[in-house]
C-alpha cells in the first residue's frame, strides 16, 4: 500500500490524545459524606458499571475516527 501524501501520517500518533485526556479527566474523585448516602450509593454502583462501558466504547470510537481521519487524508491507493 503507497500514499499520496505520507506525511500526513505523521499525525496518527494523535490518535491517542483522546485516550490520554479520558484518562487526566477521569481521575478525579469526589467524596460524598453523608449518611443517607448509602440508597444512592448503591444505584450509583448500578450505573457505574453501564457508564464505564458507555465512556469506553465512546473513547475507542473517538480513536478510530482520528485514525481513519489521518490515513484518509494520506490517500492510500
Amino acid at each position: 500500500m503507497a500514499f499520496v501524501h505520507p506525511e500526513w501520517l505523521w499525525f496518527l500518533p494523535m490518535a491517542l490524545l483522546p485516550l490520554i485526556l479520558h484518562l487526566i479527566h477521569f481521575r478525579r474523585y469526589r467524596k460524598v459524606l453523608f449518611p443517607n448516602v448509602q440508597v444512592i450509593e448503591s444505584i450509583r454502583e448500578e450505573e457505574r458499571v453501564k457508564n464505564r462501558l458507555r465512556q469506553w466504547l465512546m473513547l475507542a470510537s473517538r480513536m478510530l475516527f482520528l485514525a481513519a481521519l489521518v490515513l484518509l487524508f494520506a490517500q492510500p491507493t
